[in-house]
């Protein structure tokens, strides 16, 4: 019964550590410019330079020097099922 116990509790940990790896392994960073459209609270809707539009998760709170209808370089990460989450902006050099 014990050695049971042992079995099933080593497998579950193995399984949970698997788990977390495949899970933080697929990590994306881009950088591109974007148009802001819609900044919301907890992200920004962009469009991208082929058209798409793109929702980006923030993890802070957003400075008042960001304008929708403006032109911006952003950095973003973007994990295996995840949506993007903003990392860096700064204004697009004209």
């Amino acid at each position: 019964m014990r050695a049971t116990y042992k079995t099933i509790s080593t497998l579950v940990c193995t399984i949970l550590i698997l788990a977390g790896i495949v899970w933080a392994s697929k990590t994306e960073y881009s950088s591109e410019p974007v148009r802001i459209l819609d900044i919301g609270k907890d992200n920004l809707v962009v469009r991208i330079q082929s058209g798409e539009t793109m929702t980006i998760e923030l993890k802070e709170a957003l400075d008042k020097t960001i304008v929708k209808g403006q032109d911006y370089q952003i950095e973003y990460y973007k994990k295996r099922w995840g949506g993007p989450t903003l990392e860096r902006i700064k204004p697009e050099p004209k």
